[in-house]
């Protein structure tokens, strides 16, 4: 239900957008709509995304999800990205059923 990923459909790439974090800091704040393509610039720029409170801050956010999410947006910037759930990725009447999760740290991510 809160699995969260930016998907860029030119490259058939998505990534984890942080699960619950996701959900609450950019979805439940109006900042993204699920299934809609996303302004790459305004997650770049939305703090508390990036920036969690103290009593939220850890490691998986910090060292996994945050480096290679903006790495991702950087590189997929102008590629039409959209922000999806995880059933987007396994539905066969879509187009994201043939992408690849970027979440293993690759380089091409």
């Amino acid at each position: 239900m809160n699995n969260r990923y930016f998907a860029c459909p030119k490259c058939c790439r998505y990534i984890d957008a942080g699960y619950r974090w996701a959900y609450w800091t950019l979805e439940d704040t109006g900042t993204v709509k699920l299934g809609q393509g996303i302004d790459v610039e305004k997650i770049l720029e939305f703090d508390p995304y990036w920036n969690p409170p103290e009593d939220e801050k850890n490691d998986w956010l910090e060292q996994t999800i945050f480096p290679f999410v903006k790495r991702f947006l950087e590189r997929h910037r102008a590629h039409g990205i959209v922000y999806i759930e995880e059933d987007d990725i396994y539905a066969e009447e879509t187009l994201i059923y043939n992408w690849t999760d970027v979440n293993d740290n690759s380089p091409d991510g």
